[in-house]
């Protein structure tokens, strides 16, 4: 056999392997967006999935390509880390294995701000694998280009650099519909000839793209976000001359969306357009018009129905977020009889959720969408010992009657006789629920569900204050949540159970539940006991994975 021969029966069991790889790949993802030949990538990764398309330019998922098991294990030594380093706390899983390396620690060769932690440490949980793709329920896509002056563009930011957009139209992440929307979104925008808004000189039209769905109903919302240029009429260039405009046929758009060939279970329930003409680079709503349909979908959690407007805040994972709050909530002891605070409540899932066992469930939430939506699904899920409150959660905690003390009792009544007591623009004023403030009760149980920033030391303090035996802490952020706990420390409040949960495969974000219990009553500002500073590493255990 000459050498031609070898090459050519090479070439051959390349093609013939190929075609295997490339038919079991399509098998496993049908009736998924398909990509071309030209973008499969030359192996494999041991995740057992193609790598996704964008990953060298999308800034959305940290860990694409990697095996599942490995990003876990980044994900919990970058928990560990935080907890060492912003909470002075070792976390170890509770395990034989663990507990011979814990004996083996000289506590006194450790620092004075670490010290291990004694309470019950479940490591991180990861994701079902059919909850690890396609299970983001809200996309906020971005209109620019990847370079200046370039091709119109929509999608995320690129990686390290957030002026550069990449369209993300086959994205791992979102169901295919999702890509389908956003794939003719952006070939309708580059027909109209408009441009996109520009960062910095404030013209141009296009702006953001919001597609949201109901994981359980399949309702679809989509809502095209641009400047007021969209509607046409005169502008004036730098010279002072008269430009006429032209206007977006925004109905054209609608019908073209209407008219997609989505999957049997999806259908479109809303069509929106949204003008912002806000400099800063978020979608804020200066006005919105419904094209088609409602401007909100419903959703199904733990029994419950929720309506969920186009800009309220909604867990992303429903699936994953129904698993953490079932365990979450199951932490606390026996809610009979009991009133508790949901702080930072959104549209009050955990609210409801508790509400069948509590005396009587207090949300409050800042973002007034969001808290109108709460007190509608109260109404939808017949549940009548809810109520919300829409403020800072500081400042609704610091005008409640039963806690106030001298001067926040002027506050509220001043607030009661209709003066004016509006705060800086950091501490959002309550006077409008000022009747629902006056009269809520003490706790005796808080629930709080910050967001990525956490709570501020005030806030802390304010929550302390109130005495309640326990605290259940849901964080979409361990860093900050680190931080918090170290604040509840000198106040009395220690942690008793930590568990980390990945709610958003493949990106760099998890979630964490904590639970804390007043240890000391009346401790002020007790000293860090001296403990160590560097955990010993260990990997995840088999059980945390459930690849369904």
């Amino acid at each position: 056999m000459n050498v031609f021969n070898y090459v050519y029966a090479g070439i051959v069991a390349a093609v013939i392997i190929g075609f295997f790889v490339f038919d079991a790949y399509l098998s496993k993802t049908k009736g998924s967006v398909k990509f071309t030949v030209n973008n499969i990538p030359n192996e494999i990764s041991n995740s057992n999935d193609f790598p996704c398309v964008h990953r060298d330019y999308c800034g959305g998922c940290t860990y694409n390509g990697e095996a599942y098991i490995e990003t876990l294990k980044h994900k919990e030594a970058e928990v560990l880390e935080v907890f060492k380093e912003k909470a002075g706390l070792v976390l170890f899983n509770q395990s034989e294995e663990n507990n011979k390396v814990l004996s083996t620690i000289d506590l006194k060769g450790l620092g004075n701000e670490v010290r291990i932690f004694d309470g019950r440490y479940e490591g991180i949980e990861g994701c079902q694998y059919k909850w690890q793709f396609q299970y983001r329920n809200k996309m906020e896509y971005t209109f620019g280009d990847l370079v200046k002056d370039g091709e119109l563009e929509l999608g995320m930011h690129k990686k390290g650099n957030f002026l550069s957009i990449v369209t993300v139209d086959h994205c791992q992440l979102v169901p295919d519909d999702f890509n389908l929307i956003l794939g003719y979104t952006l070939v309708f925008a580059k027909s109209s000839e408009l441009k996109h808004y520009h960062k910095k000189t404030h013209k141009g039209v296009f702006r953001n793209l919001i597609v949201r769905r109901g994981v359980r109903t399949g309702e679809i919302l989509v809502d095209l976000v641009t400047s007021s240029e969209a509607d046409g009429g005169l502008d004036y260039d730098a010279n002072g001359n008269p430009i006429s405009l032209k206007a977006l046929d925004v109905e054209q758009w609608k019908n073209g969306l209407l008219n997609l060939k989505l999957s049997d279970n999806n259908k479109i329930v809303g069509i929106m357009h949204t003008i912002n003409d806000n400099i800063a680079d978020t979608v804020n709503c200066d006005e919105q018009r419904i094209l088609f349909g409602r401007d909100y979908y419903y959703e199904e959690i733990c029994g419950l129905r929720f309506k969920v407007n186009i800009f309220s805040f909604f867990q992303t994972n429903v699936n994953a977020v129904e698993r953490l709050y079932t365990e979450a909530v199951s932490l606390l002891p026996d809610l009979k009889g009991k009133v508790v605070y949901d702080l930072f409540c959104g549209t009050g899932t955990i609210s409801q959720i508790v509400a069948k066992d509590a005396k009587e469930v207090i949300g409050v939430e800042i973002v007034e969408d969001s808290v109108e939506a709460a007190r509608v699904n109260t109404q939808l899920n017949g549940i009548e010992n809810c109520r919300f409150i829409c403020g800072d959660v500081y400042e609704v905690l610091n005008q409640a009657t039963e806690k106030a003390d001298s001067k926040e009792a002027s506050v509220i009544d001043k607030a009661a006789s209709g003066i004016d007591i509006t705060t800086s623009a950091d501490d959002i004023a309550v006077i409008s629920n000022r009747d629902d403030i006056v009269s809520i009760p003490s706790p005796d149980v808080i629930i709080v569900d910050p967001p990525r920033v956490g709570l501020r030391t005030k806030a802390v303090n304010k929550i302390a204050s109130y005495g309640v035996p326990e605290i259940l802490y849901i964080s979409c952020n361990p860093k900050t949540l680190a931080m918090d706990i170290a604040d509840f420390k000198p106040l009395g409040y220690e942690p008793t159970y930590i568990k980390a949960y990945d709610n958003f495969p493949w990106t760099k974000h998890c979630e964490a539940a904590v639970l804390l219990r007043l240890a000391d009553p009346k401790k002020a500002n007790a000293e860090r006991e001296p403990r160590g500073s560097t955990p010993p590493a260990f990997g995840i255990p088999p059980h945390f994975i459930d690849k369904g």
